[in-house]
Parts: C-alpha cells; structure tokens; sequence
C-alpha cells in the first residue's frame, strides 16, 4: 500500500513538473485549416486520413454506406470513427449515423461497409445523398 501512494505522490509530482515546465497554455487549432496543414507540411501533426472512395447504397429496407479508407502514415492507426450525414433530394438533412474501423495498417487501404438505417425509420427516397467523413 505504502508504495503504491509512493508511485501515486510521484507520479502526481512529475506531472506538475512537467506542466510548470512546459506552460499551461494549450491552442486549439481547427482541422482543415491552413494552420493545421502547416502543421502536417513540418511534420508536427501526422498525415490526416482520407476516404478516397464512399457510396450510399439501399436494398429497399435498410442503407449501407461503403467506401475506402487510404492511411498514408508511415504507422498503423488504431481506431478511426467514420460518420455518414444522409441528405433528402432537396438536400435537407435527415439523418446522421456513424461506424468505428478498427486498426488501419501504415500506408494501407481498408474498406469498409456500415449499416446506416433502415428505411422505414427515415424518409429515403431515390437521389438522397450521404456526405461520408472521418469524424475528429
């Protein structure tokens, strides 16, 4: 007991080193802006994912999105969260839903294939349109 408080004390003791050491101040910068694609040109923020392929497909009761997921890292990525806005034909939103990919291998391609919802939930009709991304 006596040294897992020990352990505790000095782990407590090096976090607060290294947060009066490094500064309390944290920036939040937005993805897809031009300051988080200089990030990625030095190389202080790894290569962003991207869905090189998606499509939107019904067999008349349920939607499934499917579509290709391209790592360019040179490291695996271990859990990414793909989401999927389906549109009406007058682009008016009426759905959301989302799916987890496990572990993506350094510059490899997965594909992947969600169910979305079913039909009778939702008001799909044909020329309905899904806008597939990688959630942050």
């Amino acid at each position: 007991m006596l040294k897992l408080l020990g352990a505790f004390f000095l782990g407590l003791i090096t976090a607060s080193y290294v947060f009066v050491i490094n500064g309390y101040k944290t920036e939040y910068i937005a993805p897809q802006s031009s300051q988080w694609y200089q990030l990625i040109k030095e190389g202080k923020l790894p290569e962003p994912l991207e869905i090189t392929y998606s499509e939107m497909k019904s067999n008349g009761f349920v939607i499934e999105i499917i579509g290709t997921i391209n790592n360019p890292r040179s490291s695996q990525v271990d859990l990414t969260k793909i989401s999927a806005d389906l549109f009406d034909i007058d682009g008016g939103f009426y759905h959301k839903c989302e799916s987890w990919i496990p572990i993506i291998g350094p510059n490899k391609k997965y594909n992947f294939k969600f169910h979305c919802a079913n039909i009778e939930d939702i008001k799909f009709e044909k020329g309905s349109t899904a806008k597939v991304y990688i959630d942050v």
